[in-house]
């Protein structure tokens, strides 16, 4: 009696465990779907986009520090006009194509580089006028130059002939007239566009020119033309604070004996 008693006691042990594993089974079933629903309603698809934090005139230079960047649900992105996540080229030299008040979302056309058009007219000063100084390479003097950089023009004058083989009092006075003279000082660059010129064979290459877009007055563009058509013109990178006499110099700075002047009196030789 005692044995069958046990034994319908173990089994309905066993009926009630295994109906408890059932009951986990179903509740755990019904729990992951909604687990996994509410993952799919958590998740939002964020776009990235680019706004202003600071306000900033047309012709301004594009820095990073103006801008920040925002996480967008892609509903709120699809209203402010994104469709897609945003990239922006920071061109080195670009600016800001119109006035652009803080907080606005900034898109790539609202940016113009060097090489669009327009890009001259809004980086120019009132009352200046741009001025296209086309030099080979070897004549800009200072290293590389670029947007925005500052540099003096200078005029070498030469002989008109070089070929000229003079002595005496004629060679001294034709050494005198080689020097350099500033012609302009601590003028801004607006643009600058290197020219390369390569030759029908592969390994024939031709020398460089830069053309060089300075921001002149007018009064400077007319001296500029006039030194251009009696001198060799030079660019050199403005570096500091000095003088126009620093820029200037002579064959006596270089060889003193060409100031000296032979003159022939009968049989007499004077030295001045």
């Amino acid at each position: 009696m005692k044995s069958k008693l046990i034994l319908s006691l173990a089994v309905g042990l066993i009926i009630i465990g295994l109906y408890g594993i059932a009951g986990s089974l179903s509740r755990s079933e019904t729990i992951v779907p909604i687990i996994e629903a509410q993952a799919q309603e958590t998740y939002v698809k964020k776009l990235k986009t680019w706004w202003l934090k600071n306000d900033v005139d047309s012709g301004g230079i594009v820095k990073r520090s103006d801008i920040e960047i925002r996480y967008l649900p892609e509903a709120e992105a699809n209203q402010n006009g994104v469709d897609t996540e945003m990239t922006i080229n920071f061109t080195s030299g670009a600016v800001y194509g119109q006035k652009l008040p803080q907080s606005t979302l900034l898109f790539s056309d609202m940016l113009v580089s060097p090489q669009d058009q327009g890009y001259i007219d809004l980086v120019l000063a009132p009352d200046r006028v741009p001025y296209v100084l086309r030099v080979p390479a070897e004549a800009v003097v200072g290293g590389a130059i670029s947007n925005g950089m500052y540099v003096d023009v200078v005029a070498l004058t030469l002989p008109q002939s070089r070929m000229t083989i003079e002595v005496g009092a004629a060679a001294a006075r034709t050494a005198r007239m080689i020097g350099v003279n500033p012609v302009l000082l601590h003028i801004k660059i607006l643009k600058v566009v290197e020219q390369v010129l390569t030759g029908t064979r592969a390994l024939e290459t031709m020398p460089v020119n830069v053309d060089i877009v300075l921001e002149l007055t007018r009064k400077q563009v007319a001296k500029l033309t006039v030194a251009k058509r009696i001198a060799e013109i030079e660019v050199h990178k403005s570096i500091g604070d000095y003088t126009a006499g620093d820029l200037k110099a002579d064959a006596g700075d270089v060889l003193p004996d060409f100031k000296s002047v032979t003159e022939m009196r009968a049989n007499d030789v004077v030295i001045k």
